[in-house]
């Protein structure tokens, strides 16, 4: 827990993270490879998430999910609770968290569907309370955490997602994703992200007992492109997070690292799926 500073709080535990921020000026674009839930309880900003800009303020819960590039510009003394969600909780509640209409329109964890929800949930402020009272509890447990505390505060931060899941389809009176993308698809996008070696399609398809050409269609029907595509989303995660640590790293380092074959054809792939240039987002990330 950082002491020094009362605007910084961190607290964590068994890869779940509490913490409580106060924004004054932008912070860097970056992606995590974790679920990210944004509690804002007073000032404004703009949230940039995936090429589109939001106003944000007090009573508004924005969701991060993995691979998300995002960051907080335009603060006026911004402040917020952040609630960092390993994968692994996800995935270990997914059976029941499925169950709730509307919840892989918020939350995607294994799969980024083609159809994501990424605007901001606004509640009131009884609502909010209601809710940082439940943070907070959480926060209590990981101050001296154990495995009951620890798992008191996963119950909370769950049934928080729960809550939030079902106040959004409240609102939207529509679901975007009916059901979650089936095994096979999983199972496909776990290949695709083997960084050495990714097999041919025609290989993942035979596993999965389909033809090339039904695979594609079916991986397109849930991620809303082939799987080719998909893999690059991946590899220009990597480079941002390669730019996020290092915006000094150069782009034709960038493009060998991730795999790409000429820096012309990285940089025309990493501005179609961030919005910038790499040289353009390098630039933002030293702001």
């Amino acid at each position: 827990m950082n002491i020094n500073n009362p605007d910084k709080i961190e607290l964590r535990s068994g890869g779940l993270r509490i913490a409580r921020y106060r924004h004054d000026t932008a912070n860097l674009l970056h992606c995590h490879q974790y679920v990210e839930v944004v509690f804002i309880y007073g000032g404004s900003a703009m949230h940039e998430i995936n090429s589109s800009r939001c106003p944000i303020s007090s009573g508004d819960i924005l969701i991060i999910n993995i691979g998300d590039i995002h960051r907080f510009s335009d603060c006026s003394a911004l402040q917020i609770w952040n609630v960092i969600i390993p994968r692994e909780i996800i995935m270990c509640e997914l059976d029941k968290l499925a169950l709730i209409p509307g919840f892989h329109d918020l939350i995607q964890p294994d799969v980024r569907l083609s159809k994501r929800y990424e605007k901001p949930i606004h509640v009131n402020a009884g609502e909010m309370k209601i809710i940082l009272s439940r943070i907070k509890n959480a926060e209590i447990c990981l101050h001296n955490p154990s495995v009951a505390k620890e798992i008191i505060s996963r119950s909370d931060i769950v049934s928080i997602l729960a809550w939030i899941t079902e106040r959004y389809i409240n609102s939207a009176g529509r679901v975007l994703n009916q059901k979650p993308a089936p095994l096979l698809i999983r199972q496909a996008i776990e290949l695709l992200a083997v960084e050495d070696k990714t097999p041919a399609i025609s290989e993942i398809a035979a596993k999965a007992g389909l033809s090339a050409e039904h695979f594609i269609r079916l991986f397109k029907k849930y991620t809303g492109v082939p799987p080719l595509k998909y893999r690059q989303r991946l590899c220009i995660e990597k480079a941002v997070e390669f730019f996020s640590v290092d915006p000094e790293l150069s782009v034709a380092a960038a493009a060998t690292a991730c795999g790409f074959g000429t820096v012309s054809y990285f940089g025309k792939i990493f501005k179609k799926i961030t919005g910038h240039t790499p040289v353009r987002f390098k630039e933002k990330c030293k702001y």
